[in-house]
């Protein structure tokens, strides 16, 4: 350390001495020690005082421009007498380290809240500056009972790609890193330029003393952590708060690296209610009435509402683009929602009440134009008593015109969805709807759907209109439902990678896949009145890698010939589960897969037997190829012994 600094860091610890603050170093696991700053008297020892008397604990997080008594400093000597003042320092700052690899804001978090309940910090008031906020976010949203508030100022939840895009072009450099690890004293004299709204009027020497004495050590590792706080757009989230953590944001109106704008971006709102205050539905419609957001707020979530109507302020909520509405057990009709502008993600769950969505969820007027013309992400979870969804009357121009998600689960007794003209759906899951028996509209024109899903829908029966041009499906997963036949123009989707059909109990034929050229995965499970395959129309998805028909009872009708010689491709085979009356493994499956074993595929080999077989298939002892063998429901002494006189040949093998 420079003698100038030296002399005032002296100074600086003997004025907080006399304030009661002192340094401490806590062991938080062995390996990983944070230092403190910290009242001199550990509140677990002081047992004439009571809980009520102790001071408030407020912890000071510092950014990633200093360490924490040098962000701090007026802060500590300013509050000590009336506060308990907490001031850690981040790991690989000030004299806090670790030996562990992990540099996530998140494992800060889980460091600075361990330390401080070795403190004897029950509860305490959280300030947050710039990296220090978003630490303090993450120990909110992970140690709800430690943080009772937090005051954030300059900063952010985490740094996304369009915050770090637009941050860095407004200040002419290209990366956080260049940023907030100087390379020379001069750089240091910038991040305080950037972080103080007057310049301080301090000498070169002592920036030199802060450059040798912060920003020599632990580079790399601050390189690291930089990199942990970044994340994609699309992989952020608000975290929920609950309404009794208070959290108050400061923001400088000049600040240039996040602006005004990122701040009202920030805003979020999180009502809460107890399982006492959900049980009077008056009392909540009236406590919901009371509290009114800001007209600008962009993200709200409501939980545990008891009322049985919605107020109606939804309605001005012009910015809103996040609506969470969860646990609302009383609610009978959903608000309505289809006119706020700017809307991109609506999530609904546990309204067991709400029996239908009608057109008071559209829209309050006869005649509304385009509904829900920025709603990206739609989400129904958990709505138990739902039966009807129906599609909006009057002159509609168009609803969810910019819908790519919909995911709807756990509605039991929901008959019907509604599809029509969502021609910007990528993504589209259906999921344990008991009474599902059809979906009104039909698939034609969805030129954007990427990923269907439908799974565990009993008495769905068909899949309505044609797949032709649905140019851009890559996965297609249908399990447990009523089908018997394969959605019309399945064929033309070139761009199909993934198709799987589980538990069709309907299904006979399955035909027409020779033109999926795409195909990478094929699964055919569990169709218990399957009694044909295009066995040869398969030889021609030389995409394949991954095969799977098992379990299918009733199927007999299997080729004697290789039909699996083209798929050079595949590495993995799952096979089996035929009709009971077939005595002996079919052999055309068995050549198949001798011939594929020349070119060094499949990897992996998986045999399901039946009650009849009694032994297995001799020619499994010349896949040298295999390096996994599964072996299921094959009996009998003969199958062991053989099973013990073959793995010898087996020369690849890993596992069985």
């Amino acid at each position: 350390m420079g003698k100038s600094l030296a002399m005032y860091m002296s100074l600086l610890r003997v004025l907080l001495r006399l304030a009661g603050v002192r340094s401490q170093v806590v062991e938080i696991e062995p390996g990983t020690v944070v230092h403190f700053w910290a009242p001199a008297e550990n509140p677990n020892k002081t047992k004439i005082h009571s809980q009520a008397k102790r001071k408030p604990a407020v912890v000071f997080l510092h950014g990633f421009g200093f360490n924490g008594i040098s962000t701090w400093q007026f802060q500590m000597l300013a509050l000590a007498k009336d506060y308990a003042i907490y001031v850690p320092d981040f790991l690989f700052f000030g004299g806090s380290i670790t030996d562990k690899t992990e540099r996530s804001p998140a494992f800060q978090a889980e460091c600075m809240a361990k330390g401080l309940k070795k403190l004897g910090v029950e509860k305490c008031t959280l300030v947050g500056l710039s990296y220090g906020g978003m630490v303090g976010f993450k120990m909110a949203e992970m140690y709800p009972d430690l943080v009772d508030s937090m005051v954030v100022t300059c900063s952010v939840m985490a740094l996304t790609e369009s915050i770090t895009r637009s941050a860095l072009e407004r200040t002419g450099f290209s990366s956080w890193a260049e940023v907030l690890i100087p390379e020379t004293f001069e750089g240091v004299k910038k991040i305080a330029e950037l972080c103080t709204y007057k310049s301080l009027a301090m000498p070169d020497f002592f920036y030199r003393d802060i450059f040798q004495d912060m920003f020599i050590n632990h580079k790399k590792e601050r390189v690291k952590l930089l990199e942990a706080l970044q994340v994609k757009d699309k992989d952020f989230y608000i975290p929920h708060y609950p309404q009794a953590q208070r959290i108050h944001l400061l923001w400088g109106e000049e600040d240039v690296h996040f602006t005004m704008e990122i701040a009202r971006n920030l805003k979020d709102c999180v009502f809460e209610w107890s399982d006492d205050e959900g049980n009077s539905s008056v009392n909540s419609e009236d406590v919901l009435e009371g509290l009114q957001p800001h007209p600008d707020i962009r993200s709200l979530t409501i939980e545990g509402y008891g009322g049985e109507n919605f107020s109606s302020w939804i309605l001005q909520l012009n910015n809103l683009t996040v609506l969470r509405l969860t646990g609302c057990s009383k609610l009978r009709q959903l608000p309505t929602l289809g006119c706020l502008p700017r809307l991109k993600i609506l999530e609904m769950s546990g309204m067991p009440n709400v029996k239908c969505i009608g057109n008071e969820f559209y829209s309050s007027r006869d005649s509304a134009g385009v509904l829900f013309p920025a709603l990206q992400i739609l989400t129904l979870s958990m709505m138990y008593g739902l039966e009807e969804w129906m599609v909006p009357g009057g002159e509609v121009v168009a609803v969810f015109p910019c819908l790519e998600k919909l995911s709807i689960k756990y509605c039991g007794k929901l008959e019907s969805i509604p599809i029509c003209r969502l021609s910007s759906l990528v993504e589209f899951e259906i999921e344990s709807c008991d009474e599902l028996r059809y979906v009104s509209g039909e698939f034609h024109g969805f030129t954007s759907l990427r990923f269907l899903r439908i799974w565990d829908c009993p008495k769905l029966a068909s899949i309505p209109g044609d797949f032709r041009d649905l140019n851009s499906l890559k996965k297609l997963i249908v399990n447990g439902c009523k089908l018997g036949a394969l959605p019309s123009g399945l064929q033309c989707c070139a761009s199909l990678e993934l198709l799987s059909i589980i538990y069709w109990k309907e299904l006979i034929h399955s035909n027409d896949l020779q033109e999926l050229s795409s195909l990478r995965t094929l699964l055919i499970r569990g169709c218990d009145k399957l009694i044909s395959i295009d066995w040869h129309g398969l030889r021609q998805l030389r995409s394949l890698v991954y095969l799977e028909i098992t379990a299918c009872p009733s199927l007999r009708d299997i080729p004697e010939d290789d039909w699996l010689g083209g798929l050079t491709q595949l590495q993995k085979l799952i096979i089996g589960g035929f009709s009971e009356e077939m005595e002996a493994f079919p052999v055309g499956v068995l050549n198949s897969i001798q011939h594929l074993n020349l070119s060094g595929s499949p990897k992996f080999l998986g045999i399901w037997g039946w009650d009849k077989l009694k032994s297995v298939p001799h020619q499994l002892q010349h896949l040298t190829a295999l390096k996994t063998l599964w072996i299921m429901d094959f009996k009998g002494e003969e199958f062991e012994e053989a099973l013990r006189e073959w793995l010898a040949n087996l020369s690849s093998l890993q596992s069985i």
